[in-house]
């Protein structure tokens, strides 16, 4: 027989087990199911389909994208934005004396486009590799370990659908989410700016050409509502 608590393989007739202490029936006498282990894990995960893959990353982005836009919002607020130290990779708090003077009916489209488009991007080139059931993914965690120490479950991901060993497989690469959640950030800073200079009354008509009616109305879409709520609140301060 083994004991339930750890493990221990036991004398049939034992009433204690003599490694942890705990007490043990006499008719416990299954094998006791292993812990999933981290190959079980890399398996599992490496078993999902293409198309769970896809809601996996599209979950990350979308969670962590509403996140990003609410902590800009406050940030801008006060005036603040979130900028990037090249050099060495690390983003700080600066204080912006002029935000863009963002007009939401010229501009709201280009920029939900210009977000989406930018932020997509990024998703997909740093979990191209996750994704790939060649590559170990605590191979990806590198300089993003630091993240990991600091509130990675502020994030809620919708992962029903997974079994236990796949959601764990997410939540222990929650860094890399964080990290990413800063590099929307300043995403969103640089189409903000972006939009502002290089907007025109043919802008539309061009983004259209360039990527298709049914990209920008989804985008549109898309981010209408956290858009007008984020326009607002900077108005609102800059007014």
């Amino acid at each position: 027989m083994f004991c339930p608590n750890c493990g221990m393989q036991l004398p049939d007739n034992a009433r204690f087990c003599s490694k942890c202490g705990n007490q043990v029936s006499v008719t416990q006498s299954r094998v006791p199911e292993p812990k999933t282990s981290e190959q079980g894990i890399n398996d599992s995960f490496n078993q999902l389909t293409d198309e769970q893959k896809k809601e996996v990353v599209e979950s990350l982005f979308d969670t962590s994208l509403e996140k990003a836009v609410a902590t800009y919002v406050e940030l801008a607020k006060n005036g603040k934005v979130w900028v990037a130290d090249l050099n060495t990779g690390i983003y700080y708090l600066e204080q912006v004396k002029n935000l863009p003077d963002i007009d939401s009916d010229k501009n709201r489209l280009y920029l939900a486009l210009l977000v989406y488009q930018d932020g997509k991007d990024v998703y997909d080139a740093h979990f191209k590799r996750w994704l790939d059931a060649d590559v170990d993914p605590d191979l990806l965690l590198g300089d993003f370990a630091q993240f990991l120490n600091g509130g990675l479950q502020e994030l809620m991901l919708h992962t029903a659908l997974f079994d236990n060993a796949v959601q764990n497989r997410i939540m222990a690469h929650m860094g890399i989410v964080r990290f990413l959640e800063q590099v929307l950030l300043t995403t969103i800073l640089l189409s903000l700016k972006l939009a502002h200079r290089e907007i025109s009354p043919e802008g539309k008509a061009m983004l259209i050409q360039q990527h298709g009616e049914e990209l920008v109305k989804v985008a549109f879409e898309r981010f209408e509502a956290w858009y007008n709520e984020l326009l607002t609140k900077i108005k609102s301060e800059n007014s």
